[in-house]
């Protein structure tokens, strides 16, 4: 019950111009529900009970035969509005959650997605608007209008005899009591066979997404085995799921029974003691068949409902983290220049590695630096703050007079940054939708000119479909390096951005490649304040100042030139280099 109040308090704001239909589809379903379930055994009864030979062509016989016709119709009749309402309802319902769950999931930090699977998010996704629209039905179909309908009988029922209201109450009561108890145990054992189905779809989507280094390394066997091992535990879990089911249809089966019994037992008791008609009789047994057709469905909907509430826990459970990174009321940005402050700042990961401790740094607006340092020296850790990524545990980022930690990530990372990773990931989309990504705004103009500074259409020409070729996921179709060039085409296309951040984007090219990309970087980087972290040294010889970084520190600080003269670390690592690359 907790959690279904908890879902209805989340999906409340996004359902609330939905109430109208809400109401009339409840309306007439219910309506319909409860003529079926109390009012056309009425009608029988009445028959039944006019059933003797002086009746023969009496128009009585007639009225009733034509008002349970006239009910059969308007139940049908409005069966069918009501169904085209939900159908209206409900695909606007999936439509609205869909776009709010992607919406949070879209905003959550950097720091969820390295916890998380791709694939066992998408699966959650995938599961959660399906489940509040069967929580939906459920409630609505089985548990409201099965209530009232109950309620319909039992005045019906207490014109004749409080014994068998007394009885079917008994029943009713005796019936959720333990139908409660078994949803509840079931809603626990759905739940964990839910966690397990999310991670064995985890593991599915990181075996298929890797594919290459499986088979590379003849590892098929490996994964299957792995794969197995959870497969396994998750058919545990859904045994012992579906047991738990299995044992609270037989509690409430055996009630359902003796609930039978006593009412055949009662109504024929009745009669002998001419409390009742025959037709009497035959509704209370048109009751029981309508009943016990009604409660077999409640009693599967319940433990159905445990399971639909499970599968939406987890997506609730997930927007209810609180990110690291946060956008509670972000300032306006400040218009000032982009030059770079870190003051005192000290930053621990999540998982205990601590990386900085006071660290502080200037970058004057438009100066291009580079920074070198191996594995672990804090390069990458200095780019994921500035991306904002992560805040730092203390001290300030600032850009200009702007304190980056106030202001919205997206609007932060669109006015001011150019980003180019280490490893380019693309869309399964085209090649031009791929390259546009970095400035939807931009004219074919500026496009052809930059696919010609990027030499991205060195090899696009060659594409099946040119610039519409579909690049497959994550870009599988394209090499390493071309993927990389659309990457910085990218940020070339983001030409108003300040400032451009370089991690390791060259390490993918080969000479040529880099060569050509070291012409267009130039233009890329002109007017603006230019980060490039780098192995290859020889791609940051010509900026302005080169960082270089041991244990999270800045053990060197100048030119090229300069640092060389100084015959320290850099001088090391520049004499170290085997093929251009700093040797770890």
């Amino acid at each position: 019950m907790k959690s279904i109040k908890k879902l209805i308090s989340y999906i409340n704001p996004f359902i609330k111009e939905l109430y109208p239909l809400m109401f009339f589809g409840f309306i007439f379903h219910t309506t319909a529900q409860v003529l079926a379930l109390a009012i056309i055994p009425v009608y029988y009864q009445k028959i039944i009970d006019n059933l003797f030979p002086e009746m023969i062509g009496s128009p009585v016989l007639y009225r009733y035969a034509y008002a349970a016709i006239a009910v059969f119709v308007i139940i049908t009749i409005f069966y069918r509005i009501g169904d085209y309402i939900h159908a209206q309802l409900q695909s606007r319902l999936m439509i609205k959650l869909n776009k709010e769950v992607f919406h949070q999931f879209l905003n959550k930090d950097y720091h969820f997605y390295l916890d998380n699977f791709s694939g066992s998010l998408v699966a959650k996704f995938s599961k959660f608007s399906s489940a509040v629209v069967k929580i939906y039905d459920i409630i609505n179909y089985n548990i409201i209008g099965t209530f009232i309908g109950l309620i319909a009988i039992f005045f019906i029922l207490a014109r004749e005899s409080w014994y068998l209201v007394l009885l079917f109450g008994g029943w009713s009561l005796l019936y959720m009591l333990a139908a409660t108890f078994w949803s509840k145990k079931r809603a626990k054992t759905s739940l964990v066979r839910t966690k397990s189905f999310s991670k064995l779809t985890g593991q599915l989507s990181d075996g298929v997404s890797n594919i290459a280094q499986v088979k590379s390394f003849g590892q098929e066997q490996y994964e299957e085995k792995y794969f197995e091992s959870e497969n396994e535990n998750w058919g545990l879990l859904v045994r012992k799921d579906w047991n738990t089911f299995v044992h609270g249809l037989t509690v409430t089966s055996f009630i359902n029974v003796f609930f039978q019994a006593g009412v055949v037992l009662m109504g024929v008791w009745l009669w002998n003691a001419e409390a009742i008609s025959t037709g009497f009789v035959v509704l209370l047994l048109l009751y029981i068949r309508v009943l016990m057709a009604r409660i077999r469905h409640l009693g599967k909907a319940l433990p159905n409902l445990s399971s639909a509430v499970s599968d939406t826990r987890e997506v609730i459970e997930i927007i209810e983290e609180v990110p690291t990174v946060s956008n509670i009321n972000p300032e306006k940005i400040i218009e000032d220049d982009s030059a770079i402050r870190l003051k005192d700042i000290s930053f621990t990961y999540p998982n205990g590695d601590h990386v900085f401790e006071n660290f502080n740094l200037e970058i004057p607006e438009g100066q291009k630096i580079g920074i070198v340092g191996k594995s672990g020296s804090g390069k990458t850790t200095l780019v994921k703050l500035l991306l904002r990524f992560y805040d730092p545990d203390k001290g300030s980022l600032y850009i200009g007079k702007n304190n980056i930690k106030h202001l919205s990530q997206q609007e932060y990372r669109s006015r001011f940054l150019a980003f180019i990773p280490q490893e380019t990931t693309l869309f399964h989309r085209s090649l031009k939708e791929n390259i546009m990504y970095g400035n939807q705004n931009a004219d074919e103009q500026l496009f052809n000119e930059i696919i010609k500074s990027s030499y991205v259409d060195e090899f696009a020409s060659k594409l099946d479909e040119g610039y519409e070729t579909k690049v497959g996921e994550r870009g599988i179709r394209l090499s390493g390096g071309q993927r990389q060039r659309v990457g910085i085409a990218r940020a070339m296309l983001k030409k108003d951005a300040p400032i451009l951040i370089m991690d390791e984007a060259t390490s993918a090219l080969d000479s040529q490649s880099e060569q050509y990309i070291q012409e267009s970087f130039e233009k890329l980087s002109e007017g603006r304040t230019t980060i490039v972290i780098a192995h290859r040294l020889s791609t940051i010889q010509k900026m302005d100042r080169i960082l270089v970084m041991e244990h999270g520190k800045i053990v060197e600080d100048g030119s090229h030139v300069d640092l060389l003269k100084n015959e320290g670390l850099y001088s090391q690592l520049w004499n170290s280099q085997v093929g251009g690359f700093i040797n770890d």
